[in-house]
């Protein structure tokens, strides 16, 4: 059975589903309920409405939940979106622990047939950014499928990553010889000129400080000004409420020039966002930076992997040893005359661009 809750309070959900959240969270902070609930609390989402879609086994009061679904109803454009925007590295239904593949599809037909049939006036549907190949990612293709869309897939980015294998001293001395002698010359340049690191991980005295030096950071970089000013530092306390903080800042005496924000959660450190001031990049903060945030989630955090999120940046591969993709798909609604357009268009697109490839037949 399916039901649509609100998110306007993630904390206020029925214990069952609020269980299910806790779960997620605890091996992905970006799954849980501190991070929708902050999401949803600091991002302007355009008149789209938040909601999470339910699917119970046997009927609402007596069935387990086996699946949640996080998304945004777009009404006047007849869309459904993840719930999600360009913050939102990872995403994927939410699912019980055990659940099979084909209960995994019928569970999430089960509230797209729900969402569909409340929602008469969606066309279009997209989801993203997915695992490739994950459970979550095939069970809702076959969803969608179920419910007479056409789906398709699309590449969202790509995502570098560490498997942990070994301890500090071996990682660090498998990484490029550039690499190793850069930390080492301008650790102490660094330190020479006054530099020091420090890692703020809980919600205490100096966590506003913290903030505050981010902000600094940021603002000085070569990035845009965010969007929505209020949600980085609201993650951060979120995070740091949480447990999974890991700030990381460089000083030049009492002035910040590099900043980091990882997350730790079930054996895996995101590292979410990364800026440095341009005026130091000689003394390469940055770098400095990663190396102890990297030494501290080995050591002390012990995560079996470390992940670089979102992004192909050259520097990653310094640091990374493997290459992975993030899909997501986009499905129309085949009975409805706005949804066959889109996919009409869709299929055009594709097809013009296989055309266009280097070595297309012609």
């Amino acid at each position: 059975m399916s039901e649509a809750l609100p998110c306007s309070d993630f904390t206020a959900l029925p214990a069952d589903v609020r269980a299910l959240l806790d779960a997620a969270g605890a091996s992905d902070f970006q799954a849980g309920a501190a991070w929708w609930t902050h999401f949803v609390g600091s991002v302007d989402l355009g008149g789209a409405v938040p909601q999470l879609r339910v699917w119970r086994e046997g009927g609402r009061d007596a069935g387990r939940v086996v699946a949640l679904l996080p998304l945004l109803l777009h009404r006047q454009a007849g869309r459904v979106t993840a719930l999600g925007n360009y913050y939102t590295t990872r995403y994927a239904p939410l699912l019980a622990e055990g659940v099979e593949p084909e209960a995994a599809a019928l569970a999430l037909s089960g509230i797209l047939a729900a969402l569909l049939r409340d929602e008469p006036g969606v066309h279009m549907l997209r989801f993203e950014p997915l695992e490739a190949g994950s459970l979550a990612e095939t069970a809702l293709r076959r969803a969608l499928q179920r419910q007479g869309c056409a789906v398709y897939g699309f590449h969202a980015f790509q995502n570098w990553r560490l498997p942990v294998d070994g301890d500090w001293p071996t990682y660090l001395g498998a990484r490029e010889g550039r690499l190793r002698t850069t930390l080492a010359r301008m650790g102490k340049r660094f330190a020479a000129r006054g530099g020091r690191l420090e890692l703020l991980i809980s919600d205490n005295d100096r966590l506003d400080a913290g903030i505050a030096a981010y902000q600094t950071v940021y603002a000085a970089s070569w990035k845009d000004p965010e969007p929505h000013p209020r949600f980085m530092p609201g993650l951060i306390r979120a995070a740091a409420r949480s447990g999974v903080l890991r700030l990381g800042l460089a000083w030049l005496g009492d002035e910040p020039v590099a900043a980091q924000v990882w997350m730790v959660a079930g054996g895996r450190a995101d590292i979410y966002k990364l800026a440095h001031d341009e005026r130091h990049k000689d003394s390469s903060p940055g770098s400095l930076l990663t190396a102890m945030l990297m030494q501290h989630v080995f050591e002390r955090d012990r995560v079996t992997l470390v992940d670089y999120l979102s992004g192909d940046d050259g520097y990653k591969r310094l640091w990374m040893s493997e290459v992975r993709e993030r899909t997501g798909l986009v499905a129309y609604r085949l009975g409805r005359p706005r949804g066959l357009l889109g996919a009409a268009r869709e299929q055009a697109g594709r097809w013009l661009r296989a055309a266009q490839r280097p070595g297309a037949a012609r």
